[in-house]
This record gives C-alpha cells, sequence and structure tokens, in this order.
C-alpha cells in the first residue's frame, strides 16, 4: 500500500503544484494588466500636467506682457497732459474750468467757443481764452456769463501742446454740471 500511496501522490503532488503554479500566473497577469493601466494612466496624467505647466508658463508671459504695456502706457500718459473744460455754477455765479489731469503740464492753451448764433459765454473776452501754460494737476476759472442768448450748451474746441510738442485737440459741448 505504500507503494500505491507514493505513487498517487507523486502524481497529485506535481498536478497540485501545477494548479498552484496557473493560478499564480493568471493572477500575476492580472496584476501585470494592473500595473500597466496604472503605468498608463500615470503617463496619461504626466502629459496632462505638462500641458497644464505650458499652459500656466504660457498666461503667465500674457500677463507679463499685458504688465509691461500697461506700465509703458502710464509712462506715457505721464508725459501727456489731459485736459477737460466744465462749466461749474458756484451759487453766486458761472465759471468755465480748465483742468489738466495729465502728468505733463500743458503748453499753448486754447479754448474757443464756436457756438453758431450764440454769444461766447466768457465774461472777459471775446469767444477765446490763451493760458500759456497749465501745469499738471491744476485747474483755472474763468468767469461766465450766463444770461439770455448766452445759455448751455456751447460747442467748444480746446487745443494744446504736450512737453514734446504734439499738437492736441478736444471738439465737444459744454454743460453745466
Amino acid at each position: 500500500m505504500s507503494e500505491n500511496l507514493f505513487r498517487a501522490l507523486s502524481i497529485i503532488v506535481p498536478l497540485f503544484a501545477v494548479l498552484v503554479s496557473l493560478v499564480v500566473l493568471v493572477r500575476a497577469r492580472k496584476v501585470n494588466a494592473g500595473t500597466t493601466d496604472l503605468l498608463n494612466d500615470a503617463n496619461a496624467a504626466r502629459g496632462r500636467i505638462a500641458e497644464a505647466v505650458e499652459s500656466w508658463t504660457s498666461l503667465e508671459r500674457k500677463i507679463g506682457e499685458f504688465q509691461l504695456k500697461h506700465l509703458e502706457a502710464v509712462e506715457e500718459a505721464s508725459k501727456r497732459a489731459d485736459l477737460e473744460v466744465t462749466l461749474e455754477d458756484r451759487g453766486t455765479g458761472h465759471r468755465i474750468v480748465i483742468t489738466n489731469n495729465g502728468g505733463a503740464p500743458a503748453l499753448d492753451v486754447n479754448l474757443i467757443f464756436d457756438t453758431p448764433g450764440k454769444t461766447s459765454p466768457l465774461a472777459d473776452s471775446e469767444n477765446a481764452l490763451h493760458l500759456k501754460t497749465l501745469g499738471s494737476g491744476k485747474s483755472r476759472p474763468f468767469l461766465a456769463a450766463l444770461a439770455s442768448g448766452r445759455w448751455p450748451p456751447f460747442n467748444y474746441t480746446l487745443t494744446w501742446k504736450d512737453p514734446s510738442g504734439e499738437e492736441q485737440r478736444i471738439q465737444d459741448e459744454l454743460f453745466e454740471m
């Protein structure tokens, strides 16, 4: 009997070893397939991260270019005069005010009223004002004489030169503020 048992065991043990090997092989393939999927996912994620970094870098570059253009525009604006004309009611009378909101003085400033059929609103002169200079952040008021035939709106032309010599011109209507 021990010989039959030995023969049976000699057949069963190798068959069991083959069965165990097959189970291990199937599980190893599943693990390998899962590992391959994980590696593929990791590579895809690396690609998306690289694209995001590239997009971020491009966005930072565009922001930098925009900031540089903005700083250049601010610097350029600081070299120019920016004039405006207003008509203000002071309670006891009206005045026409020329204001320089720019970063540089305005030179050879001329304000001309040219409203057809209306008398100039200026109390001190015919229909034009002249200033040699108007500094940055400064205003210059002029007495306005509003009465019958002298009521807003008034058409005007405002001209001046920037310190660079460039001539500026505004044509607009003046209304009471």
